[in-house]
């Protein structure tokens, strides 16, 4: 099992020049993990040539200690950054393909945390339709569906009138409809002439970024030699994560 570093992004709101793109990053492996370091190495803070030049970092290079969980040559001691506190972390998710995938994150006999699994559902495959009241009230038909046989999935989304509706239940087309669907909240039922939703307004779960809540981050730091930080394993390689730190 690999155990690779997630890429640390530095973001301090309106400060111009340091916003640059979230990188997210992905292990080579199912079953491998990311780790979130007890101190970040320099090496793997996203962008870091870009916040030195703004004065974020004064320090002569990005080269770090082995003992911060870097494979580079130590060459200026024990640099390393401290993450601030977790209210100004944010860790997000995606996936690169429609699949389910579970994320282990491990516990800590030492704090009384055991291990905390957070699953990730896959979408339905249909990535464009039309809408309108369904006979049943408070449901949604939808019709000119993506395929002949799409389907959605409990948890997939889509925006219609600005308000964005939860799919509560799978369902599959027949013909590209589906009759009635249970949503959350409820669908109008005064919507008699079908509203295209375009692909863009169509969100299925795999689509999505979900974030991990990092309140208790601190409690799952194992601290063994192995670890260095906080590990999370995850069963396929489409899942990708992004740490951001607010500065």
């Amino acid at each position: 099992m690999a155990i690779k570093n997630i890429r640390l992004n530095i973001h301090t709101p309106g400060v111009e020049g340091l916003q640059a793109p979230i990188v997210f990053t992905s292990v080579a492996t199912d079953g491998d993990s990311f780790r979130i370091p007890y101190r970040y190495p320099f090496v793997d803070v996203a962008h870091y040539n870009l916040l030195k030049d703004a004065g974020v970092f004064r320090h002569s290079t990005k080269t770090v200690s082995t003992n911060l969980g870097s494979n580079i040559t130590d060459t200026e001691g024990g640099l390393g950054l401290q993450l601030p506190r977790t209210e100004k972390l944010i860790l997000l998710v995606k996936r690169s393909a429609n699949e389910d995938s579970d994320l282990t994150i491990s516990g800590n006999t030492r704090t009384g945390k055991k291990d905390v699994t957070i699953s990730l559902l896959a979408g339905g495959t249909a990535t464009y339709f039309s809408v309108e009241s369904s006979a049943t009230s408070g449901e949604v038909k939808l019709t000119s569906m993506s395929g002949a046989t799409a389907t959605i999935a409990e948890g997939d989304k889509f925006i219609y009138d600005g308000v964005t509706y939860t799919a509560l239940e799978d369902a599959t087309a027949t013909s590209s409809v589906i009759a009635s669907l249970e949503v959350y909240p409820a669908f109008p039922s005064d919507v008699s002439v079908a509203v295209a939703i375009p692909a863009i307004d169509v969100f299925p779960n795999h689509q999505a970024l979900n974030e991990i809540d990092l309140y208790d981050l601190g409690f799952f730091v194992g601290g063994y030699e192995d670890e260095k930080g906080v590990i999370i394993t995850t069963e396929e390689n489409s899942v990708q994560l992004a740490l951001i730190a607010r500065f």
